[in-house]
């Protein structure tokens, strides 16, 4: 069936639309009219059916879609994988619970610049209601983050840890093998941040508060070396934005 059908859904930006489930051991998926993916092509793309549109499974591989059909129901199509083997930045983040609307604009950026991976910690000095928030416990940060990826036009899919502890995302990392690793601790002894020549990073940021002795204590055992992002001082958001920089 030919045509175009208007939604009043607000439409998001996306230079790739990617897919989990959606897509059979065949190639041949359906995107129901519920998915924002759904409005991208008809009323942004302005495609019917025989186009091809930029599509990837989160996680997997990029590839071209092409539209079999087109119903108020949803759009069929098939799919054919390009590029597989993805692979992100070699750098990870930790990081203090933050505000739900703070994390919003990390999660994103995380997506946008493809950074492999970041744990968000408890702190002691973080609000301990953010941690139980919908937005970490229900899933809504993975959308988000979803979604940084499509702005991107990548497929690759960081990880998200959802630590219980501190020191659960403390043996996170030691499980990684990570040798270059630093803490973000505003301190006149310490270099700038700088991107090392060889090697995985992992890069510690705590909440605008900082960090109490026994949590410094704690990274510099496990080999962070500490390491600032210049003379002023930044919100949490901000300084996860900016630190990762060096390594795009």
């Amino acid at each position: 069936m030919n045509g175009r059908f208007q939604s009043c859904k607000t439409l998001k930006a996306m230079n790739i639309i990617l897919f989990e489930n959606e897509i059979d051991e065949f190639g041949n998926g359906v995107i129901p009219s519920s998915m924002h993916a759904y409005d991208h092509i008809l009323n942004v793309l302005r495609s019917s059916e025989g186009d091809e549109f930029k599509c990837g499974i989160w996680g997997r591989s990029r590839g071209i879609g092409v539209i079999k059909s087109v119903s108020e129901a949803g759009i069929d199509f098939s799919y054919r994988e390009n590029d597989v083997g993805l692979s992100g930045l070699e750098l990870y983040l930790m990081m203090s619970y933050i505000r739900p609307i703070c994390a919003r604009r990390v999660m994103r950026f995380i997506g946008e610049a493809a950074v492999s991976g970041i744990v968000f910690v408890p702190t002691a000095l973080t609000e301990k209601s953010y941690m139980n928030s919908s937005f970490y416990t229900k899933g809504e940060c993975i959308e988000i983050l979803k979604q940084g990826c499509e702005i991107s036009g990548g497929a690759f899919r960081p990880e998200v840890v959802l630590a219980k502890s501190f020191s659960e995302g403390l043996e996170y990392f030691d499980d990684k093998g990570i040798a270059n690793r630093y803490l973000l601790e505003k301190s006149d002894s310490s270099e700038k941040l700088h991107r090392p020549e060889f090697g995985a990073s992992v890069l510690a940021i705590g909440c605008e508060r900082g960090w109490v002795k026994d949590e410094v204590s704690a990274f510099l055992d496990r080999g962070f070396v500490i390491r600032n992002l210049g003379k002023r001082i930044l919100r949490s958001e901000e300084s996860a934005i900016v630190s990762v920089f060096p390594w795009l």
